[in-house]
């Protein structure tokens, strides 16, 4: 399987690790990883969740993470 490509919007860099706001259409990812990572904002990247932590929120007000979604490092 290939891994998709998206868009970098933000670029957060903290020092021990970076914060990313990633854009695929109207999805919005937000990513941590690890070291400076200088990525422009409307750069391309791939992403991969295969063996990735990762939890899912519901799009309502509250945004309240769902249940039995997500990964396990």
């Amino acid at each position: 399987a290939t891994n998709p490509k998206v868009t970098v919007a933000i670029a957060e860099p903290l020092g021990a690790e970076t914060n990313l706001v990633l854009k695929a259409g109207d999805l919005t990812l937000r990513a941590r990883t690890p070291g400076f990572d200088p990525r422009a904002a409307g750069a391309e990247v791939n992403v991969s969740l295969e063996g990735a932590r990762f939890h899912v929120f519901d799009t309502d007000e509250r945004g309240a993470r769902l249940a039995g979604h997500g990964g396990h490092a």
